[in-house]
């Protein structure tokens, strides 16, 4: 299953530095044009003004300017709840206030007016109309009384100016609405994608639980059977004390070694234990399986390497005899729905204090060679969930399970899995 990544706060506050810096940037050469008209305005093609009039000037653009710089930070903040689709949280009260004051200042300052139109576009993508309508209203009209007081070192109106004061609102609403379109498909996208993880970290939640139920319900025949044993010699060791010492020795051991089975059985079936509990086969028969396979039409071939054999099978302990025939019973169900009618090889090997299965079969034909052979299944689909099954089980008996699919560099599809089992002492 694949995880999506955390969204890093990192990357936003790398935004936000860099329209940050870059608009300081601009805002600085803005104001250093203005202090150039003050100083030369008959270069500046501008009228002069009185000397006094120039240093407050100076001064408040600074002032408004540095201001505005500041609550920028706060303006352009974003709350969490935000992020919900289905939400219509816009942001922080803060961050609306803030933002209002910054745009307000900016019409005072050429060092606020690269920060005020971020912050312009920043509050016209916000979901609520609260936001672009006091934004858009903020900066009409900070633009008018700016022109007014003649902040510009020249009282009154031009129209050029507030026309151009006019043009830039309603661009930076059509900014926003792009924004805040973008920003909410990439939510309810990034909403569907956690939801279908979510889903498929439940499935195979679902996969695992019933694993442990099958496993139960295999245990729980066996384990009668063993106490059934037990009962049945020690009835015959209670009614016939004249039996021969060798008989009373041998059906002794039999309860000695069916009470150590029985107990371990009782262990496993007790750390998997779930409410329901069906009868199925005790002892389940690798070579049978092999059989039904082949009678479907998947050529079979179990390997047996020395010293182990098929009757092994039947001595193992219960939970790892169990856990063989169902690795190989999926093996066999996912080369019949992936590759039918090709073979499957099935090898049984020892290691220490262990037994290995490997289960192989050729990879899926290529689609361009044609359908499958004639006889054989049509391919289905799978759930996805056999695999997860397999390594709830294995993990359970304290094993390793590991797959490798067929696939670029790989011709086969391979189960291998190593169980534990004191192969040296193999009694039921």
């Amino acid at each position: 299953m694949t995880t999506l990544p955390a969204p890093n706060p990192w990357t936003r506050r790398a935004v936000v530095a860099t329209i940050m810096v870059a608009g300081v940037l601009l805002g600085l050469g803005l104001l250093l044009f203005t202090v150039w008209t003050y100083i030369d305005p008959v270069a500046a093609g501008v009228e002069p003004i009185p000397q006094e009039r120039a240093y407050a000037l100076f001064l408040v653009q600074v002032v408004t300017g540095v201001a505005g710089i500041v609550l920028t930070l706060f303006a352009l903040r974003h709350s969490a709840a935000e992020a919900d689709p289905l939400g219509t949280a816009s942001g922080p009260r803060s961050a609306l206030i803030c933002g209002l004051l910054v745009i307000a200042l900016g019409m005072f300052s050429p060092l606020g007016v690269p920060l005020a139109v971020v912050v312009l576009v920043s509050h016209c993508s916000r979901r609520s109309i609260v936001w672009p309508v006091a934004a858009v209203v903020t900066y009409v009209v900070g633009a008018f009384v700016a022109e007014l007081l003649g902040v510009d070192g020249d009282p009154g109106f031009a129209w050029g100016y507030l026309a151009l004061s006019l043009v830039i609102p309603v661009i930076a609403l059509l900014i926003g609405m792009i924004r805040r379109r973008r920003r909410e498909n990439r939510q309810r996208v990034l909403a569907q994608a956690r939801m279908t993880e979510a889903e498929s970290a439940a499935r195979e939640d679902r996969a695992r639980i019933a694993e442990r139920t099958r496993i139960a319900r295999d245990m729980h025949d066996s384990l009668s059977h063993r106490l059934s044993l037990i009962a049945m010699h020690a009835g015959a060791l209670e009614y016939r004390a004249e039996t021969d010492p060798e008989d009373v020795r041998e059906s002794a051991a039999t309860i000695r070694e069916s009470a150590h089975a029985a107990a371990a059985d009782l262990r496993a079936v007790l750390s998997v234990l779930r409410e329901e509990q069906e009868n199925t086969a005790p002892r389940l028969d690798l070579e049978e399986l092999a059989a039904e396979a082949r009678r479907a039409g998947t050529p079979v071939d179990i390997t047996w390497e020395a010293p182990l054999s098929p009757a092994d099978h039947s001595r193992a302990p219960t939970l790892i005899a169990h856990t063989l025939y169902r690795i190989v019973q999926e093996g066999l169900t996912n080369a019949r729905k992936h590759a039918p009618g090709a073979p499957v090889r099935v090898t049984v090997s020892p290691a220490r204090r262990a037994v290995v299965l490997r289960v192989s079969n050729p990879g899926p034909a290529d689609p361009a060679v044609g359908m499958p052979p004639e006889g054989t299944e049509a391919r289905v689909p799978g759930s996805g969930l056999g695999l997860v099954g397999l390594d709830e089980r294995v993990r359970l008996v304290g094993g390793t399970l590991e797959v490798r699919p067929a696939g670029p560099g790989h011709d086969e599809h391979i189960i291998t899995a190593t169980l534990p089992w004191e192969t040296g002492d193999r009694r039921a």
